[in-house]
């Protein structure tokens, strides 16, 4: 009996050692197509419940699918074989294609309000963005079973909590925007609109506010993209266009967020010489290239933040670090007698002056506190490692 026992096991452990190698990567695809198709579907069902959103605000007498026919929409940059004159070539590329969407925008939309028709196409091009990264997934999920490929599938299953990261954030973002409440981004704008009050003389020029004031006994002129619809501003068209007016600038400080380590503290400062503008490079080429021409100092504060922190709901940490900024400020202009100071970032939520901030504070808290705070998850074992 002992023996018949023995030999049974004895010929489930040659099964086992044989046929573990050929079951066991099957397992682990299936898991990791899985935990993959599960993403598609989150994402997906975020994507139509943006999609319901957009059309109830834009027209709802408009069919869906005529709207969102250009959700594939695509930029092309520039051919670089001949670098020479690329960032012209890419300006005008990226002018039309924010042209081209906005108008779009403006076909379907009944809408008279400028800040609003902004905030439209912003949230737009957010849908855009989520629309990409669901079609990156299914696009791996397709090349992992055609080729069953246990390699792409592990590397993809171990990228989706960072993309799930990246997805809440535009998620976060498309809800912010909805309700026209800054993101992260529009930290150098919240700045300059603490500078400015309803009495100074404001021109608009280039998508961008332009204000020249006395500012701790030195004479400063202010810019900034007009808000509070979600703009961006021509900064260097705007600063081109104060420096054939304006003599004697003999500084030119920078205000942006900026991508902080994991070990920094969200909202910590840093301070530093250059033009602190993010993006794919034409408007901090293009300040550069003014400055350099005119023998004009560059100087930088920067405000930390993560990539998501920047798309989503501006966190409080960050809001706060404007009165820090402030003082910053200040000692800058000491040894300054004429300065240009740029809020660099997107304007959406962050009104053009200081009185109109009023009890945007308290907004901004009340729905970081409902929608941007992030619920820790750990489970008994990371805890119990201290993870």
């Amino acid at each position: 009996m002992i023996g018949n026992l023995f030999d049974i096991y004895w010929i489930f452990f040659i099964l086992f050692f044989f046929l573990f190698p050929i079951i066991y990567p099957r397992v682990v695809l299936a898991q990791a197509l899985y935990f993959i198709n599960s993403m598609i579907e989150k994402v997906s069902d975020s994507i139509e419940r943006s999609k319901r959103k957009f059309i109830r605000i834009i027209n709802p007498k408009v069919s869906s699918d005529k709207i969102f026919e250009k959700l594939d929409f695509i930029t092309i940059e520039p051919t670089s074989l001949d670098p020479f004159g690329i960032v012209n070539k890419l300006e005008f590329i990226l002018n039309q294609s924010s042209e081209k969407i906005e108008s779009y925008i403006r076909k379907f939309s009944n809408e008279k309000d400028e800040e609003k028709l902004k905030n439209y196409k912003l949230l737009f091009e957010i849908l855009i963005v989520k629309n990409i990264i669901k079609k990156i997934l299914e696009h791996y999920r397709e090349i992992i079973k055609k080729y069953r490929n246990l390699q792409i599938a592990l590397f993809i299953q171990f990228q989706l909590p960072i993309i799930d990261r990246i997805f809440k954030s535009y998620e976060n973002g498309f809800e912010t925007v909805l309700n026209n409440l800054p993101i992260g981004d529009g930290i150098g704008p919240l700045v300059i609109a603490n500078l400015i009050s309803k009495e100074d003389k404001i021109k608009e020029i280039e998508e961008c506010i332009v204000v020249k004031k006395k500012l701790f006994g030195k004479e400063v002129i202010l810019i900034r993209a007009k808000g509070p619809g979600a703009r961006l501003g021509r900064l260097h068209k705007a600063l081109e266009n104060v420096l054939k007016k304006e003599k004697n600038i003999d500084k030119i400080i920078t205000i942006d967020a900026a991508l902080k380590l994991e070990g920094e503290e969200t909202g910590s400062i840093a301070e530093g010489i250059g033009v602190a503008i993010g993006g794919v490079g034409v408007e901090k080429f293009n300040i550069e290239t003014i400055a350099t021409r005119k023998k004009i100092r560059m100087e930088a504060i920067a405000i930390k933040m993560s990539s998501e922190e920047a798309i989503k709901i501006m966190n409080p940490k960050i809001y706060e670090s404007v009165d820090k900024v402030i003082e910053r400020l200040k000692e800058l202009l000491e040894d300054s007698k004429k300065a240009i100071i740029i809020g660099v970032g997107n304007s959406v939520g962050v009104p053009n002056t200081k009185e109109e901030l009023e009890n945007l504070k308290e907004k901004v808290k009340d729905f970081w506190e409902k929608y941007g705070k992030e619920i820790e998850k750990r489970s008994w074992l990371d805890k119990l490692f201290g993870i």
